[in-house]
């Protein structure tokens, strides 16, 4: 309820109590006149009675009809009905816009392993591998009268002393029959290979079975060659074991010029397979 509406439900209370107000007082002004006048009659004076309500009552009526439009207009006048101006909806002021973080997805840093830039650095021959002077030799088999050689180069650490290689020769010699492998220098740029000031001949060996035979021999460019027989500065075992040989043993043989080194054998060696590696010529 507005205040309007208030101040109008209290003006029409005033004027329905100043009407009551009136109409007691037509009541009270007729108990008076009843005793003034003595009425012998009842029914004589119950008209006289209407009649003077009517009379005096009509006014009061009229008079607080008034009063009641008189209070309401006068309420209006005073108060005038207040105008309602509606309130504008508060504007909104943008808030700052709330932006979700991103979520962090938690990445593995890997660092990388430096790539190896491979080399074009060759791998050195086998050859050289086993018998590093043998830089400018090359290797060479012969076999005669019906003999059995297999020269093997293998990577097999059983037969491998150091280093990716070795040499294997397996051999069946019988009757006549001989053979063997070794390193040649004919096509290197002195055509032979100077050994003057190495007093050894040295190379790791090991056998199959144990107790394999052999020869060692050296041939010049002049063609002299000298063979020396295995057992006289070693015994070939299972495991191995490093083999060395006196160079002033190979009688007549110029060091200073040699044309090869050889592994041979013979009937005299039976059949059997030996490894060799790491030959060289030592102090």
């Amino acid at each position: 309820m507005n205040l309007e509406s208030i101040l109008e439900f209290i003006a029409a209370i005033s004027a329905f109590v100043g009407a009551v107000a009136g109409l007691l007082k037509v009541f009270i002004e007729l108990k008076k006149l009843q005793k003034k006048k003595k009425v012998d009659k009842e029914e004589s004076a119950q008209p006289t009675m209407v009649i003077i309500f009517l009379k005096t009552a009509t006014p009061v009526f009229v008079i607080a009809f008034m009063i009641f439009l008189s209070a309401g207009l006068g309420v209006r006048a005073v108060f005038p009905p207040a105008t309602v101006t509606p309130s504008p909806y508060p504007s909104l002021t943008p808030t700052s816009t709330f932006t979700p973080s991103p979520t962090i997805t938690p990445t593995l840093t890997i660092t990388p392993t430096p790539s190896q830039t491979p080399t074009n650095t060759p791998l050195p021959r086998p050859l050289v591998e086993i018998f590093p002077k043998a830089e400018y030799g090359k290797d060479f088999t012969y076999i005669n009268f019906g003999g059995v050689l297999s020269p093997m180069y293998v990577t097999t650490n059983n037969c491998v002393h150091s280093g990716v290689y070795g040499i294997q020769l397996v051999y069946n010699m019988k009757g006549s029959g001989n053979g063997g492998w070794g390193v040649l220098w004919v096509d290197a740029p002195s055509g032979h290979f100077n050994a003057y000031g190495f007093p050894y001949l040295a190379f790791w060996i090991k056998g199959t079975s144990g107790g394999e035979k052999f020869q060692v021999g050296i041939k010049d460019t002049s063609g002299n060659e000298y063979k020396i027989e295995s057992t006289t500065f070693i015994v070939v075992t299972k495991d191995w074991i490093m083999a060395t040989v006196r160079l002033s043993e190979f009688k007549s043989v110029n060091i200073s010029s040699i044309a090869n080194v050889n592994f041979g054998f013979n009937k005299n060696h039976g059949m059997g397979s030996i490894c060799i590696d790491d030959i060289d010529f030592v102090p």
